[in-house]
């Protein structure tokens, strides 16, 4: 999965199964990560690498978060943006509560104390599983039409 440039702020991502994920520019100030699996995460993007690529290419290394904005960043004309086309006003306030502390503060690549997200390394069995499951999940999505 690729995310670039993808505003993520204050999204409920507890328990998401992101590994291997391509994490590009991508924002993510206030976003739950609870639990969420981001072994093997990078921030460059292949175009040619499949899933299966990036996640054995990625055995036995640490993760790269340095293209992610977990802190901070946000501008007051950014927050106000983001908040504008939410569905109903009591997600908007919500949303601008927990987005507030991040304006006017340096960006921050670190993940937020107290998260208890995965992103240290992995092994082969770990990107073999993975990748059964990915190849499981795929095998139900329709696939484009070569015409």
């Amino acid at each position: 999965t690729r995310f670039v440039r993808t505003q993520m702020q204050g999204a409920g991502l507890a328990e998401a199964q992101m590994q291997g994920a391509v994490l590009r520019e991508a924002q993510m100030q206030g976003a739950v990560l609870m639990g969420v699996q981001m072994q093997g995460v990078t921030t460059y993007m292949d175009n040619s690498a499949s899933f299966e690529e990036r996640i054995r290419n990625q055995i036995g290394q640490e993760g790269n978060l340095t293209g992610v904005t977990f802190e901070g960043g946000l501008s007051q004309d950014e927050l106000d943006s983001i908040v504008a086309d939410f569905p109903n006003k009591k997600g908007r306030k919500t949303l601008r509560k927990k987005l507030m502390p991040h304006i006017d503060k340096q960006p921050s690549n670190e993940i937020p104390q107290g998260i208890d997200a995965a992103i240290d390394t992995y092994v082969e069995e770990d990107a073999k599983k993975w990748i059964a499951e990915y190849n499981e999940a795929m095998s139900s999505v329709p696939k484009k039409d070569a015409n």
